[in-house]
């Protein structure tokens, strides 16, 4: 029976129940312990846990760990494992409790257990450990943020203790972190900054009110916890915000913000509002402001006193009301522009005084104010009574008239004194040259020279004031060309040689390889500045050298510049007296004047032709070092012009070339000149220098020597020269500022002689040519120009019949000689009228003028309506070339001569090589036009 009842009680616990052998081996499972694993009956749960191959435990060392726990203690209690169910479909958790039952002598019988299903309490402590987790997880996140944001945090609760803070909040308060560690009340911590002075003695560093009441009462303890914002300053000048916020709990979180910034900019602001307010209210203009509706929201005292009205009043009237329907409307419709337009509008309009003055001119701007988003929120206007600048400007404009027809007048009367000096100048100048062709005596050709020299002389002063007139007047404009910077030096080096190979001094110039070769600009005036410059170097230089350089330079703002220096061995200028070089008729001094002559406009006119080119112009000088005078111009490269396969330098490359010259910088810059061209040059400064090189076995390809070289000239060197080398061994260029060398050259087998300063373009045609032709042992020299014979005249190579139109009969005989000395015979016309008479006549006589040489001012009919007739009578291939000749130099005079008809300029006086050059042109142009 009690067996019986045992079975029966096992089976009716509620929780799993088992009996197993010491070994493991189950022997009994009660009904709720095979519910709980999910079996169908005892002996299936039986089976399965008796099985070895067969696990129920999740984790495959549980059921080990149970055994020993069991072996070593005899029971075990509250053993949490996940186990699976139902044939392994489903894990659950259980409990087991089991002891061992032993016998009287210890040994072990069987072991009983309990089985406890605790999924969903084990489920929810998982649960609960997962919250837990999150919520330390978030806890330590909010503390991390607390602690990082830019606010400072302080929590107080409801007593008024301080029970959290931020390292921001003692960081921006300056308080010790011990101070609020200890968690004390906030009164204890407002009564620590008071004490230490936060607030200031009264309280004066919270900037309102509220805030002063509310330190307050944290300090007398009538509040322990407060709510609101106040804004206080700091010692450092820092400013804070300090917000309460209250908590349901009854305490509160105070935060702290740093806003200096913020009211750096907003006292920033009040400081500009003040200051435009004074501006706005001091200035004379009126200032007004209307809303998008047009009703005034602010009128300064100007703006009132021109109505005559108080701001009062003004505000929030409208322009119907404030000047009535026929103004308003006016006034709308400028308001109308002023919308449409994307920039303020600014017009001009007569207003009436309403104080009773006159009525005045205002110029009025008027600019739309708009949102963010575009809307039109009002339009801004200021009105300045301009009524006085405007009687100025007209006072001026008046002036302007004046000034402008007494500098016409002037204009007209230098080109007019122009003509009359220069027609005389014509018959003096050309008959010199005339009478210097002719046999002279020594006596009579001096006296001659003497006049063609005064001459050449007043015609610079004339050509000097003409330029300054011009300049001065705005007459002259710059041209844009393309401009071969070598060719423009040599040209302005052509018109002073003369004067340079007087005194004996070389002309040198050097162009840097960075400078282009052509720049953009205007030829005649680049050109004219350097032969001022190198005028004024050569009179001032009694004996060395002038020396042109360009080089590259780069503005402030990345232009190029063109650096262009012109150096001189001469005189020197004192410090002193150098501020007066560019003014007008200025020089050094009086003495300079005098011992040098010269009117002092030539430096004024470079400083204002540079002026023009948008450059600057300077000098550095030293008495009795010389002059450097330099000057800058911005410039665009121009295109070169390629070089014709004559001038390809590679006959020259390798070439061994032997210099020999007693200047330095002729030496220099031969040396350069002939490296660029591939040559390997050696210079020597004088003549027994080159034959100890000669003498010590130094082979050359070439020598080109100076002339004029102390104690040992060219010529000597030339003959020591021979004796060692012959003419094929050595081939000798010689170069001379003294033109025809007398023959001395002669059996010296001197290839060629060339005239300083010599062209490069010469040097290197001389040098390619050289060593392009065989040259026997007694070359005979050719020389330059000099000593070329004479040719035939050009009558014999363009025979043309030729007009002369001239009124003056000594410019007529003077240019009818020299037709003569160029083999021409050419008829004579006093007027225009009797031009057009000759030239129809010689056309119906079947012998048509080929050229007319046409004065311009002649009486009864001028040179100008002269030619329009010509042109209008007769076809472009029927009618004459024509030539203008005029006493008239002004600008402008070129261009209306062309624009009339003609076909070439030459200004007066006539110089014979620029006639034939024009006879020469006119020759071409025929053949062209005629076909």
């Amino acid at each position: 029976m009690a067996g019986h009842d045992f079975s029966t009680l096992f089976d009716l616990l509620p929780i799993g129940a088992y009996r197993a052998e010491p070994g493991g081996r189950q022997l009994r499972a009660n009904r709720a312990l095979v519910r709980i694993y999910g079996f169908a009956s005892e002996a299936q749960a039986l089976q399965i846990f008796n099985s070895p191959e067969l696990r129920w435990y999740v984790e495959d060392c549980r059921r080990e760990q149970f055994r020993a726990l069991l072996a070593d203690h005899g029971e075990v209690r509250n053993f949490v494992s996940e186990v699976f169910r139902d044939h392994g479909r489903e894990r659950i958790w259980v409990a087991e409790n089991a002891h061992m039952v032993r016998d009287a002598q210890g040994n072990a019988l069987y072991y009983e257990g309990t089985v406890e299903d605790i999924t969903e309490r084990r489920t929810n402590e998982l649960a609960l450990q997962a919250n837990e987790k999150s919520f330390r997880a978030l806890s330590d996140a909010l503390q991390m943020t607390l602690h990082s944001v830019a606010q400072g945090i302080m929590k107080i609760n409801a007593d008024g203790r301080v029970v959290f803070f931020s390292h921001r909040a003692l960081e921006l308060l300056d308080l010790p972190e011990s101070l609020l560690a200890a968690q004390p009340m906030l009164a204890e911590v407002t009564r620590f900054q008071q004490e230490r002075g936060d607030f200031g003695v009264h309280l004066e560093r919270i900037e309102n009110e509220d805030g002063r009441n509310v330190v307050v009462q944290l300090l007398d303890g009538s509040r322990t916890v407060t709510s609101g914002t106040y804004f206080r300053r700091t010692a450092a000048g820092r400013v804070l915000e300090v917000k309460s916020q209250p908590l349901a709990d009854g305490g509160m979180v105070r935060t702290y913000a740093e806003v200096t910034d913020y009211f750096e900019a907003r006292d920033e602001i009040a400081r500009q509002r003040a200051q435009l307010s004074a501006l706005i209210n001091t200035i004379p203009d009126m200032v007004w402001l209307q809303d998008a509706e047009g009703a005034y929201r602010l009128s300064n005292p100007a703006h009132q006193r021109q109505h005559g009205l108080p701001a009062e009043q003004i505000i929030g009237m409208t322009p119907e009301e404030l000047f009535g329907h026929d103004l308003a409307d006016l006034y709308r419709k400028t308001d109308l522009r002023a919308l449409q337009s994307p920039v303020p509008t600014v017009y001009e309009m007569q207003l009436p005084d309403r104080s009773g003055g006159p009525t005045r001119l205002f110029e009025i701007v008027k600019a739309v104010m708009r949102d963010d988003t575009g809307m039109c929120t009002g339009i801004l206007g200021i009105a300045r009574d301009i009524t006085a600048r405007k009687d100025a400007e007209s006072a001026l404009i008046a002036a302007r008239d004046v000034a402008e027809a007494a500098t016409r007048a002037k204009a007209e009367f230098l080109a007019n004194m122009s003509h009359e000096i220069r027609t005389p100048m014509n018959a003096v100048i050309g008959m010199s040259d005339l009478l210097l062709d002719t046999p002279l005596t020594t006596l009579q050709r001096e006296f001659a020279e003497t006049i063609r020299t005064s001459g050449d002389g007043l015609l610079v002063l004339i050509n000097d004031i003409l330029d300054f007139s011009k300049i001065e007047s705005g007459f002259l404009h710059l041209e844009r060309v393309a401009v071969p910077l070598a060719e423009c030096i040599e040209s302005a080096f052509d018109l002073t040689s003369r004067a340079a190979g007087a005194k004996g001094l070389d002309l040198l110039y050097w162009i840097e390889d960075e400078v282009p070769r052509a720049i953009y600009g205007d030829l005649t005036r680049l050109r004219q500045v350097f032969i001022n410059l190198v005028n004024n170097a050569v009179k001032f230089t009694p004996q060395g050298e002038v020396f042109v350089r360009l080089a590259l330079r780069t503005a402030d703002d990345g232009r190029p510049l063109l650096h262009a220096s012109v150096r001189d061995s001469g005189i020197g200028i004192p410090a002193e007296s150098m501020g007066r070089l560019f003014q007008v008729f200025s020089q050094v001094d009086a003495s300079t004047t005098r011992q040098y002559g010269g009117t002092g406009l030539g430096l004024a006119i470079c400083r204002r032709l540079v002026d023009l080119m948008g450059g600057r112009i300077w000098v550095e000088s030293e008495p009795g070092k010389g002059s450097n005078f330099q000057f800058e111009i911005p410039f665009e490269a121009a295109p070169v012009v390629a070089q014709p396969a004559a001038r390809k330098s590679g006959g020259l490359a390798g070439r061994r070339v032997l210099l020999v010259d007693d200047n330095a910088t002729n030496r220099r810059i031969m040396t350069l000149q002939t490296q660029r061209w591939g040559m390997l040059p050696q210079a020597a400064a004088s003549g027994t220098e080159a034959l100890a090189w000669i003498d010590a076995g130094q082979a050359f390809d070439l020598a080109i020597i100076d002339v004029q070289m102390p104690v040992m000239d060219g010529y000597m060197l030339a003959a020591e020269l021979r004796q060692r080398r012959t003419a094929a061994q050595l081939p000798i260029l010689a170069l001379t500022s003294l033109g025809d060398t007398g023959g001395r050259f002669e059996g010296l087998g001197v290839a060629q002689t060339l005239m300083k300063p010599t062209k490069a373009s010469v040097l290197f045609d001389a040098l390619s040519e050289l060593f392009e032709r065989d040259i026997p042992e007694s070359a005979a020299p050719p020389t330059g120009p000099a000593a070329a014979p004479k040719g035939p005249k050009l009558a014999e190579l363009l025979p043309l019949r030729l007009l002369v139109a001239e009124d003056n009969a000594v410019n007529q005989r003077v240019a009818i000689l020299i037709l003569n000395g160029f083999g021409y015979s050419a008829e004579v016309a006093a007027n225009g009228l009797l031009a057009l008479e000759a030239t129809e006549r010689a056309a119906a006589q079947g012998k048509p003028f080929d050229a007319i040489l046409m004065d311009v001012q002649m009486p009864e009919m001028d040179g100008l309506v002269a030619t329009r007739q010509l042109c209008e009578r007769w076809t472009s291939a029927q009618r004459p070339w024509i030539i203008a000749m005029t006493a008239n130099a002004m600008e402008g005079d070129r261009d209306t001569c062309l624009a009339a008809g003609m076909d070439d300029y030459l200004s007066k006086p006539i110089r014979a090589p620029l006639l034939a050059q024009s006879l020469r042109q006119a020759a071409t142009g025929l053949g062209l036009r005629r076909g």
